[in-house]
């Protein structure tokens, strides 16, 4: 329970962050741009622990034949890959 009550004040404190555009100038330091911060709207917890299977986007569509290209600055790590 107390592990909800800090990740609901966290999250309101983030979506408040969020509507008066103090998170790009967090996130730049470490370059990442809007398109980033564009990208991960509506994405959600389980969308990062319970990937599409391969060959599928999260909407269900293929993707083979097609490549993209990672819109992550270089060097940066992953969420999912960062050390637990």
């Amino acid at each position: 329970m107390e592990d909800q009550v800090f990740r609901d004040e966290f999250n309101r404190v983030l979506n408040e962050m969020k509507d008066n555009g103090e998170i790009l100038p967090i996130v730049e330091e470490f370059g990442f741009t809007s398109a980033e911060i564009d990208a991960a709207v509506g994405v959600t917890v389980e969308d990062l622990t319970n990937p599409a299977p391969e060959g599928s986007t999260p909407e269900g569509t293929t993707t083979e034949g097609t490549t993209t290209e990672s819109t992550m600055p270089e060097g940066s790590i992953p969420a999912t890959s960062a050390p637990g």
